[in-house]
């Protein structure tokens, strides 16, 4: 070993001692770090006997025991009875609707004469046909919105009573109170795409104006046809208005 690494070997142990010295802990430091550990211990220590207290107490509970209850000290809350809904058929030679009372609206129409490209894929072989289904229950919502003496009245929250049925027209209808009622009555025509549907508010003449009422109908139709692309392509929605013909 030469003098340079000698010198070299000595000046290191120098740097380091020096370096040991100046970062060493003060008293104060160490005091501080040893109060900080114990308050750890202390903490961790109680966290440990609220689990075990908490363990405890869940063991100590008997299942299925036989609990004697006072009948004067229990308070028992009557809540009205909710209306169940329902889904009717109607049909004719090109149509397959089905109504459901809670709204009293259109949930679902099958064309009878036409499928769609993937169901006509599939029954080539067997030439079986499969209607067309345009929109299904909770795809489509279609309401009644008006403004009655300050109250916002909505069709779609209420369920509708089936007040006459034949094989080709329902009526629901729906009573606010003894004298005010909201009618709809759908009719189906033999042959025909064309759903008549009339609306009857019986009672609210002085209540509600014709401005007052909205339609709001909200579709989400299937896909029909091989592509998207196709389906946007010839899909379009028509308007007969009273004053303004065909649109």
């Amino acid at each position: 070993m030469d003098r340079n690494t000698i010198v070299g070997l000595v000046l290191i142990g120098l740097i380091l001692s020096v370096f040991t010295i100046f970062n060493q802990p003060t008293a104060e430091e160490l005091k501080e770090k040893q109060r900080l550990e114990q308050e750890k211990a202390k903490s961790d220590s109680n966290k440990e006997s609220a689990i075990q207290t908490a363990e405890k107490e869940k063991s100590e509970i008997v299942p299925n025991a036989d609990l004697k209850v006072d009948s004067n000290k229990v308070k028992i809350e009557k809540t009205e009875e909710v209306a169940k809904s329902e889904i009717i058929r109607l049909e004719n030679n090109k149509l397959i609707i089905d109504f459901d009372t809670k709204g009293g609206k259109i949930a679902s129409v099958q064309l009878k004469e036409y499928q769609t490209y993937h169901n006509y894929d599939k029954n080539k072989l067997t030439k079986k046909h499969t209607p067309l289904l345009l929109f299904d229950k909770g795809d489509a919502s279609n309401a009644l919105t008006f403004n009655a003496n300050g109250k916002i009245f909505n069709t779609d929250d209420v369920v509708f009573s089936v007040k006459n049925k034949t094989s080709n027209s329902i009526l629901l209808s729906y009573s606010i109170d003894e004298s005010k009622s909201v009618d709809f009555e759908y009719t189906l025509p033999k042959d025909n795409y064309n759903i008549s549907y009339a609306i009857n508010l019986k009672g609210m003449k002085n209540d509600i104006r014709n401005k007052n009422v909205n339609f709001e109908w909200k579709t989400a139709f299937k896909k029909t046809e091989r592509l998207f692309s196709e389906q946007r392509r010839i899909s379009t929605v028509c308007f007969q208005n009273q004053k303004d013909g065909f649109d």
